[in-house]
């Protein structure tokens, strides 16, 4: 959903941004505070969880290792440790530090789940891994609706069921937006594919690779590893991986554990500073000293959930915390669902208005201009220089924006032309921008649907929509063909048509006046069908 309102609407990269379908300009409000806190709040308690988790079990590893005694103290030390490691890893942001290290956790888990299977039973690990996915995909919907009304395990439910899903519920909001920032250009469908089967794939192998040759060492005898591990769960794992290779994998996995305490943190400080301040654009962000505070903040919480009672009170917080934000999440996909049917509504209103190039015009961007296939081809080549791209700007497209708004005029409809030069940037576009010209028309007789952020429309203060054609005059690399390579400065100029509704812009330096007045007619007929379709829908 952040994906979605961030790219396709160019919204905030925020949780309040995917409330805008129900709650319109209220979530730029109190309101939208709320959700961005009860996102933040959540999302500090369950990594908190999550590093209380993690280093009561690193503490195990580092009493095998070297004698230190487990115990709050030593926690306490392995808590300081990682967050300054988070921190100098969070104020690199994700490019440097953050994604290093989540490359070296990967590799280095892999190659321990690898070492496991290789030195274990292999075969037996390799069976049990395809039988177990057999199993999971049989029982899969029996455990989906399965209530316990007969048979009902309060205890197991309460400090597992129940705390696994509010574990959960409070990771969402700061999975979701790290994974938003890094699938820019991604499909939907390409998303939700990735975020289900990737991690899904990642938790077989390990589940099946450790689960099942723990069960293996069970199987041929080995008591006092199930005694031990029953007793205290969280020195399971270096039990197991002492059979496994003895004091060289234990380290390994004790480093492994380290990363990924540091990952999550790092990762948790970039995301949390970046949803409690206002940064201009979704590649940006926020203040160093930001990302520091929160990486100690987590620390600091972490530390205290430990002193004052343990795994037992970080279970507690995180289902109290997650509680609020489950609702949330709820209408989140109800909003989500309604902006895209909405775009839904768009691409038909545009199938439809489409048809009417086929009546009496050629000069739209099907057509082009007629001009022979050898010339349009050169064009294909060239470099465009700023001078140029102004001169068709100031002899072509301006005079045909201004000759559609006087006609538009004359039906008694507001329509304006307004030029901007440099200093319009687009916080959407890393490309050096060099100005653009809009063609704004106001509809007098229509009131914008509260909450309703159609693509091509501007909602005015007085609640009117309004119709708006970009050309945006912008500097792109320019495009290297057959042996030909073209140096880092080689730039050309596009002035480029780019809607709001998103999408690949398509650029107009060559089409003549006549060409450019039918498209702005196309793209205002598909609005206005759009008006009318999705009026009728609503009705």
């Amino acid at each position: 959903a952040m994906a979605y309102f961030a790219y396709r609407r160019r919204d905030a990269l925020a949780v309040r941004s995917t409330l805008r379908p129900l709650l319109g300009r209220r979530v730029d409000g109190w309101i939208g505070d709320v959700v961005d806190t009860a996102a933040l709040v959540g999302g500090v308690f369950g990594i908190a969880a999550s590093l209380g988790v993690g280093v009561v079990q690193l503490n195990v590893a580092l009493d095998i290792l070297f004698g230190i005694p487990q115990g709050t103290g030593a926690q306490i030390g392995l808590i300081a440790l990682s967050v300054i490691m988070a921190t100098i890893s969070a104020t690199t942001g994700v490019d440097r530090g953050v994604r290093m290290l989540s490359n070296i956790n990967v590799v280095l888990a892999i190659g321990l789940a690898l070492w496991v299977l290789i030195t274990g039973n292999t075969a037996f690990l390799m069976d049990s891994l395809v039988g177990s996915v057999g199993d999971f995909m049989v029982q899969f919907p029996q455990l989906t609706l399965e209530t316990y009304a007969y048979n009902r395990p309060e205890a197991w439910l309460n400090d597992w069921t129940l705390f696994f899903w509010a574990w959960w519920v409070t990771w969402g909001a700061f999975v979701g937006m790290f994974l938003a920032r890094i699938s820019r250009g991604r499909t939907i469908r390409e998303f939700i594919l990735g975020a289900l089967i990737l991690p899904f794939s990642y938790v077989v192998m390990w589940v099946a690779i450790f689960g099942n040759n723990a069960l293996d060492l069970i199987r041929s005898g080995n008591q006092e590893f199930a005694e031990a591990t029953i007793a205290k769960p969280e020195q399971g794992l270096y039990l197991m991986l002492d059979a496994a290779g003895g004091r060289p994998v234990i380290a390994l996995a004790l480093f492994v554990g380290i990363l990924f305490y540091v990952t999550s943190a790092d990762s948790g400080a970039l995301v949390m500073s970046s949803l409690s301040s206002r940064i201009k654009g979704e590649r940006e962000d926020a203040a160093p000293w930001l990302r520091i505070f929160w990486a100690t903040l987590t620390g600091v919480l972490t530390v205290a959930m430990l002193v004052a009672g343990g795994i037992t009170i970080l279970q507690q917080a995180t289902l109290v915390m997650a509680l609020p934000f489950s609702f949330i999440l709820v209408i989140i996909m109800a909003c989500l669902l309604k902006a895209l049917r909405q775009e839904a509504t768009f691409n038909l209103a545009r199938s439809r208005a489409y048809r009417n190039r086929q009546v009496g015009f050629t000069g739209t961007a099907a057509g082009l201009r007629h001009v022979s296939w050898r010339d349009r081809l050169s064009h294909t080549f060239d470099h465009v220089s700023p001078e140029q791209a102004r001169r068709a700007l100031d002899r072509r497209i301006v005079p045909a924006l201004k000759a559609v708004a006087a006609e538009l005029g004359k039906e008694n409809l507001e329509a304006q032309v307004h030029i901007e030069g440099a200093e319009a940037v687009d916080p959407d576009d890393e490309r050096n921008y060099l100005g653009r010209v809009t063609l704004l028309v106001t509809d007098p007789h229509s009131e914008a649907r509260e909450g309703e952020v159609e693509p091509e429309v501007l909602e005015r203060a007085d609640g009117r929509r309004v119709f708006r054609y970009v050309v945006r005059m912008v500097e792109a690399p320019a495009p290297s063909y057959g042996s030909g390579m073209n140096e880092a400065d080689d730039v050309t100029v596009r002035l480029e048509v780019r809607l709001r509704g998103g999408g690949v812009g398509y650029d107009i330096m060559d089409w003549s006046a006549d060409q450019v007045a039918h498209d702005v007619l196309d793209h205002y007929e598909r609005w206005l069908e759009y008006l009318g379709t999705s009026g009728a829908a609503l009705a």
